[in-house]
C-alpha cells in the first residue's frame, strides 16, 4: 500500500500543532521499552519473612493446587467486571519476566497490595507471541505467563491472598491482563 503525501492544509496544521514543542533534553526521561524497564524485585528471604509475619504459609515453592480462582459464583460482581467497572487499586506488568521471576515478583506485589488494603489489582501478562521459535504455533493467547497465572493463583501462598480472578475488560488490556481480587486483611488483636 502506497503512502500518500500530506496536503498543504495538513502540513500547516501540523506546523501549528508542533510550533511550541521542543526536543527532550534528557534522553533518560524517554519511555523505556519493556525489556529495559526497571524491575521490582524482592529477595525470597524478605518475601518469606513478610508471609510468616502476617501468619501466612511461607512455602513459596509449594505445588498443592486449590479451587479455580476464575470461578466466582457472584453474578453481580461478574457483570461489573465484564463492563470494565472494576476499581483498580494497583497494576503490575510482567512483560519481560521469566516464569521464575514473574512468580516471585507477582507474589511480592500481591502481598504488598494486600498489606496496603488494596482489593482489586490488574496483572498484565501479555497475550503471548503468536509464533515462538521451536514450538508449534497455537495462535494469539499462547503466552507462557498468561497460561501460568491460573496455576500460580491455585497454589499456596497465593490462595491465602486471592479471592478470585477474572479476565480484564478490553480497555484494561483484554486477553493480556487479569483482575485479581484480594482477600480483606484481618486485623490482629493484641
Amino acid at each position: 500500500m502506497k503512502k500518500r503525501d500530506l496536503t498543504s492544509e495538513e502540513k500547516s496544521l501540523w506546523k501549528r500543532t508542533v510550533r511550541d514543542v521542543s526536543p527532550m533534553k534528557d534522553p533518560s526521561n524517554d519511555i523505556l521499552p519493556p525489556h529495559k524497564r526497571p524491575v521490582f524485585r524482592q529477595s525470597d528471604k524478605l518475601v518469606e519473612e513478610k508471609l510468616r509475619h502476617h501468619g501466612m504459609p511461607s512455602n513459596i515453592g509449594a505445588t498443592r493446587s486449590g479451587p479455580d480462582p476464575f470461578k466466582s459464583g457472584d453474578p453481580r460482581a461478574d457483570r461489573h467486571v465484564r463492563r470494565g467497572r472494576a476499581p483498580i487499586d494497583a497494576t503490575i506488568d510482567l512483560h519481560g519476566h521469566t516464569q521464575v521471576t514473574a512468580r516471585k515478583t507477582l507474589l511480592a506485589f500481591l502481598l504488598n497490595a494486600r498489606l496496603s488494603d488494596k482489593r482489586c489489582v490488574l496483572v498484565i501478562t501479555g497475550k503471548g507471541a503468536s509464533t515462538v521459535p521451536g514450538l508449534p504455533s497455537r495462535g494469539v493467547g499462547s503466552g507462557v505467563l498468561r497460561a501460568r497465572l491460573g496455576d500460580w493463583l491455585r497454589e499456596e501462598p497465593f490462595r491465602e491472598l486471592v479471592v478470585r480472578a477474572s479476565p480484564a475488560h478490553p480497555k484494561h488490556g483484554g486477553g493480556g491482563a487479569f483482575y485479581v481480587f484480594l482477600k480483606a486483611r484481618t486485623r490482629r488483636k493484641i
